[in-house]
Order: C-alpha cells, then sequence, then structure tokens
C-alpha cells in the first residue's frame, strides 16, 4: 500500500510539473526542482520494491533534473551559503623540515 502512495505522489507531482511548464505557469528551475523531487520519490519507491533496473534510471532523472535545476539558478542561496560557509577557511603553508628527505 505505501508502495502505490508513492507511485502516485510520484507520478503526481511529476504531471503537475509538465502541465505547469506547459502552462507557463512554472518558471524553467521550478520545473527541474519539482522534476528532481518527483524522481526521487519514484526512486524510493522501486528501491522499496526491488526494481533495480527502474531505480537506476531513476537515479539518472534525479541528478540530470538537480543538475538542471542547479544550472537554472535554483540552486542561488544553496552557492550563496556555501561560500559564506568556505570563507571561514584560511589556508596554511606547512614545508617540510630542512633535513625530512
Amino acid at each position: 500500500m505505501f508502495n502505490l502512495a508513492l507511485d502516485a505522489v510520484g507520478w503526481t507531482v511529476l504531471a503537475v510539473a509538465i502541465a505547469g511548464i506547459f502552462t507557463g505557469v512554472l518558471a524553467e528551475r521550478s520545473y527541474y526542482g519539482y522534476l528532481a523531487i518527483s524522481m526521487v520519490v519514484l526512486f524510493l519507491r522501486h528501491v522499496l520494491v526491488g526494481h533495480t533496473i527502474a531505480a537506476g534510471i531513476h537515479t539518472a532523472g534525479v541528478t540530470w533534473a538537480a543538475w538542471k535545476w542547479w544550472n537554472s539558478g535554483g540552486g542561488d542561496g544553496a552557492r550563496r551559503r556555501l561560500r559564506k560557509w568556505a570563507r571561514q577557511f584560511r589556508s596554511v603553508r606547512r614545508t617540510a623540515p630542512a633535513g625530512a628527505l
């Protein structure tokens, strides 16, 4: 029963995303975000059922949709937070002692 619920949620989110992009309601980055979410749900469903080939196909779909979402501007907030976090780290040059060779 849980598998059918995951299946219904995944395909519903996918249908809404496709309808949203065709009608012009969704922006491109939102479409790819919803597409990635639906593929994750369908991936989980196939993992629980044991369909490894379908799970692999959905893994590729998640990767592609997440990459498209990230590169179309969907990950701007995440990029900002990662850059802020990375600024905290400072590089330290460490040289070996002269007699180490």
